[in-house]
């Protein structure tokens, strides 16, 4: 499979419980920048629009789906082939606890789906807490895939760089064994300058900025009242890498990797 680097950067835009017409925009904000690929996700592969986008956009785009474990591998194999590049599991939950609608546990990734992907060359999102994560580390690991953690691995800010927990997010970063998607907003709202994510966006940077891509969360799904801008984002990114070697990989390298060349 042809996977060869386009000038341009890849958006990450997760669209998890977004309307169609949300979709829409996803697709025509894509194909308006012929220069770039994209990768974006939605809960419902087998929704007709998302996979038509998918599949009209064709080499600019990729795209995260979300299945159960009565999947079959052949279902698998034709997601893959349409521009599917690896299903996304959640165990982020709502304010009351309950699970966000439209999502797949961990689970079922563990029981039914990972030999599945590791079948054929796909990998496995995970939003989850980073104490979930790391409390099912061993677990995540036995499923012999890419990992790719949503939300810079979802730590706690309150806790600081130093925290053991975080400490350990950079050990598994370091070593090659995650992916990283640098969407710093669901770390901080309501602060444009995110400041107090910046220390851990430095962090990684510095533990292995070969296993990390660039992520908007578009179309901010569930978020307070106050949205950021995707142009302000990606600004905001380029200010802070401040370095055109580490922002090629960020944005071009490393996701031509992961979704353009499994």
């Amino acid at each position: 499979m042809a996977c060869t680097e386009r000038q341009g950067y890849v958006g990450d835009f997760i669209a998890v419980g977004a309307r169609d017409t949300r979709r829409r925009s996803v697709a025509r904000y894509a194909a308006s920048r012929t220069e770039s690929r994209f990768c974006y996700g939605d809960p419902q592969w087998h929704h007709s629009g998302f996979r038509f986008r998918v599949q009209q956009l064709k080499d600019q785009a990729r795209g995260i789906a979300v299945a159960d474990g009565s999947t079959s591998i052949e279902d698998l194999a034709s997601m893959k082939e349409a521009g599917i590049r690896g299903l996304r599991f959640v165990e982020t939950r709502l304010a009351d606890q309950s699970r966000i609608p439209g999502t797949i546990p961990l689970e079922q990734l563990f029981e039914r789906l990972a030999l599945k992907l590791a079948q054929l060359d796909m990998h496995a999102e995970i939003w989850a807490p980073l104490a979930t994560v790391l409390s099912q580390w061993s677990r995540i690991e036995a499923c012999r895939i890419p990992i790719v953690l949503d939300h810079m691995g979802a730590f706690d800010v309150s806790l600081g760089v130093e925290h053991r927990d975080f400490q350990r997010l950079l050990d598994l970063v370091s070593d090659g064994k995650v992916w990283i998607k640098l969407a710093v907003c669901r770390r901080q709202f309501g602060d444009a300058s995110f400041a107090k994510v910046r220390p851990f966006h430095d962090a990684f940077i510095m533990a292995e900025d070969r296993r990390l891509v660039w992520a908007s969360d578009f179309p901010f799904v569930r978020y307070p009242a106050w949205q950021p801008e995707m142009k302000d984002l990606l600004g905001l990114f380029r200010s802070w890498i401040n370095d055109r070697g580490i922002e090629q990989r960020i944005l071009v390298e490393n996701p031509t990797t992961l979704y353009w060349c499994s």
